[in-house]
């Protein structure tokens, strides 16, 4: 698998799970793009993503919320160094009206786990031969495996990951559920 078909791959799990409903989004007002384009002020110049989900309110065009999806296919964990690179272009694109999350199929350095929480950057790491999982706050024995398992790329099950409002998970569904929750509780809230 090269990087655009795992890419591809993440955009139809995160599209399905839309259109399905399981995800707590509204398929008539969140529509996945695949390597959208979004300008940055600071640039004067678009940004290219791996994938996106905008979001929008009933009968409006313009996306007031957009949820931004980086892919990583690296034979090594993600480096800090990447995460804070893509928190640096979400604040260029959107600021407070976009949610990103990284997606790697080898893990995260424990650094990028620990610049990511504080951020308010999702982190998924998922292996499409397997089963997504997700991780949030490390309280218990549960979430410090799921920590682990986002780190160490020999864990199963095949998905960890972070949702941006630092919760953790090995399911998929609860974490882009989790994520499609916290859109709405930002929305309530501004």
């Amino acid at each position: 698998m090269d990087s655009a078909e795992y890419e591809l791959n993440v955009a139809n799990v995160v599209e399905r799970g839309i259109n399905n409903g399981e995800h707590g989004l509204d398929p008539r007002c969140a529509r996945v793009i695949r390597k959208p384009k979004y300008y940055s002020r600071d640039r004067e110049r678009d940004i290219t993503f791996d994938a996106s989900v905008e979001v929008t309110r009933p009968n409006e065009t313009a996306p007031f919320l957009y949820w931004v999806i980086e892919c990583k296919l690296y034979n090594h964990n993600v480096p800090v160094d990447d995460a804070e690179e893509f928190f640096a272009k979400l604040q260029q694109i959107g600021g407070a009206n976009s949610k990103g999350t990284i997606v790697s199929k080898t893990g995260f350095a424990s650094g990028t786990i620990t610049f990511c929480r504080s951020k308010g950057i999702g982190l998924w790491r998922y292996d499409p031969d397997g089963e997504f999982a997700m991780v949030v706050q490390a309280d218990t024995a549960r979430e410090r495996a799921i920590i682990d398992g986002m780190i160490e790329c020999h864990f199963n099950p095949h998905f960890f990951g972070l949702a941006t409002n630092g919760y953790l998970s090995n399911e998929l569904e609860d974490l882009v559920g989790c994520e499609a929750w916290s859109i709405g509780t930002s929305l309530e809230d501004g």
